[in-house]
């Protein structure tokens, strides 16, 4: 009998331990996997493949892919465009400073699944007081004002999701416009030539210009 207690108390031990090492094995995963693998209904892993990350999408509780678990963090295309030339603005006019067309959004955005993110900052000479904004063919947003001339320069620069909705294949544009009440030129750097010059020889150059990323959004 006594043999037998000390049987079952080994079993009893190792199945303990085995246990507490799946435990920590299945806790190490989910931490150091998070956002790249899923545990389907069985407790096994299933990874996400290069090609269902690129298509933004996350897996499902049945090892399944759906466009309507897309993360939002997935960047689909991405774009940094830096501003071709000086802008001249006049007083009290909205004024078109930059723009960018997209050929055709990616498939992984489905049917008005994905929206444009834009960052902008622009560098500015001369002016009053203002503000810019972007324009995404249906709305205004991203508003930012160009803030205070100061030695006669100032920067205005905003951030935001488009309003509008686009579908895999449309051809967006993005727009980013200017108003201010005075006349003022929007400057390709902040080292460029007269009006442009940098008032102060010490200071970095640093191109004007946005970043647009196609993000999947509901």
């Amino acid at each position: 009998m006594q043999e037998r207690l000390k049987a079952w108390g080994r079993t009893l031990r190792t199945a303990f331990i085995v246990v507490c090492l799946s435990a920590l094995v299945v806790g190490a995963a989910l931490t150091t996997l998070s956002g790249v693998a899923i545990v389907n209904s069985t407790g096994a892993f299933t990874a996400l493949s290069d090609s269902a990350l690129s298509s933004g999408c996350v897996g499902t509780v049945s090892g399944t892919f759906s466009n309507s678990n897309c993360l939002s963090q997935v960047n689909l295309s991405f774009l940094t465009q830096n501003l071709a030339s000086n802008v001249s603005v006049s007083s009290d006019t909205a004024t078109l400073i930059d723009s960018h067309t997209f050929s055709a959004l990616p498939a992984a955005c489905g049917t008005n699944g994905c929206r444009l993110r834009i960052r902008y900052g622009y560098y500015m000479s001369g002016g009053v007081v203002g503000f810019c904004y972007a324009n995404d063919g249906t709305a205004n947003f991203a508003m930012s004002s160009s803030g205070s001339v100061n030695d006669n320069f100032s920067t205005c620069f905003g951030a935001a999701l488009s309003v509008a909705q686009f579908s895999a294949g449309a051809s967006p544009t993005i727009q980013i416009y200017t108003v201010n009440y005075g006349s003022a030129t929007v400057c390709t750097t902040t080292g460029g030539s007269s009006p442009c010059n940098t008032p102060e020889g010490s200071w970095p150059v640093v191109n004007s210009g946005m970043q647009v990323e196609v993000v999947p959004s509901n």
